[in-house]
C-alpha cells in the first residue's frame, strides 16, 4: 500500500509540474519556432496553453530587428493561434491543424548603409541560398499547418540612407488563407509577398525576392485548394494565384 501511494504521490507531483510548466515548455517551443524560420529574437507578453484543448495563444509578439538597425521592431503580431496535434509535437514533427497570424505592422528598414532589414531573415537567405544549387530529393515534410489564415495591416518603410530619413506607411489590410503548408520558406515567402505586393517598398529598394517569390509560386502551384479571403470572397484558383502573385511581385520588383 506504501508503495502505491508513493507512485500516486509521484504522478500528482509531475502532473503538477507539467501543468505549472506548460507555458513555459510553450514559450519555448514558439520562441524556437520563430527563431528556426526568422533567426531573429523576439519578445512575447502573454502566452497561454490549454494541453486538453490542444491549443496554443499568444499576445504581443514582437520579432526584433538584427543589430545595425535603429528601429527595434521587425514585425509588431498582437494575435498568434495555434490549434495543434499533441502526438506530432511530442514525435518532433509538428502537425498545426490551424495557425491565425495576426499582423499588425511589418517595419521594413533601409539602414544608413544602405541594408534592408528584411535580408536577414533566416527563411529569405536559405531560400536565396537553395536558388542557387540542384534540387534535393524531396523528404518528409519537418512541419505541417493545414489552414494558415494570414491578416496583415499595415505595412511602414523606413529609408535612414538619405540625409533626411523618409517614411511611408502603406494600409494593405490582407485577411487570405492558405492550406498544406509544409516549409518554412514558403511560410515566410507568404507573408512577406503578400504583405509587399500591396507596396511599392521593393522599387524603393534592391530588394531580391525572386528565390522567395519562386517558393510561393510553387507552393501555390502544387496546392489543390484556393486561396480565399477570410470574409468568403475567392481571390482565385491556384493557377490564376501564381499569375497573380508572380505578375505582382515582378511588377513590385520592377521587372
Amino acid at each position: 500500500m506504501k508503495i502505491l501511494r508513493n507512485v500516486a504521490i509521484g504522478l500528482v507531483v509531475a502532473v503538477g509540474l507539467l501543468l505549472l510548466g506548460k507555458n513555459a515548455i510553450a514559450n519555448l517551443a514558439v520562441r524556437s519556432g520563430v527563431k528556426a524560420v526568422t533567426g531573429l529574437d523576439l519578445k512575447i507578453r502573454r502566452l497561454d496553453v490549454s494541453l486538453a484543448r490542444t491549443k496554443v495563444s499568444v499576445e504581443g509578439l514582437q520579432v526584433m530587428n538584427p543589430a545595425g538597425f535603429t528601429d527595434a521592431v521587425m514585425v509588431d503580431i498582437p494575435e498568434l493561434f495555434v490549434d495543434f496535434d499533441l502526438p506530432s509535437i511530442l514525435s518532433g514533427r509538428p502537425h498545426l491543424e490551424e495557425l491565425r497570424l495576426h499582423v499588425n505592422e511589418l517595419v521594413v528598414v533601409k539602414n544608413a548603409q544602405g541594408q534592408v532589414n528584411l535580408q536577414s531573415i533566416k527563411a529569405v537567405q536559405a531560400s536565396q541560398e537553395q536558388a542557387a544549387k540542384p534540387a534535393p530529393k524531396q523528404s518528409a515534410p519537418s512541419f505541417v499547418i493545414d489552414t494558415l489564415e494570414l491578416w496583415v495591416g499595415t505595412v511602414v518603410y523606413k529609408d535612414y540612407s538619405t540625409p533626411t530619413p523618409q517614411v511611408r506607411e502603406f494600409n494593405v489590410n490582407i485577411q487570405e488563407q492558405f492550406h498544406h503548408v509544409t516549409n518554412p520558406q514558403v511560410l515566410a515567402g507568404l507573408i512577406i509577398t503578400r504583405a509587399l505586393a500591396k507596396t511599392t517598398i521593393a522599387n524603393l529598394t534592391n530588394l531580391n525576392l525572386d528565390a522567395l517569390q519562386s517558393d510561393v509560386a510553387g507552393f501555390l502551384t502544387g496546392s489543390l485548394d484556393q486561396a480565399v479571403d477570410v470574409g468568403g470572397r475567392v481571390l482565385g484558383t491556384a493557377e490564376d494565384a501564381v499569375k497573380g502573385t508572380a505578375g505582382a511581385l515582378k511588377k513590385m520588383l520592377g521587372q
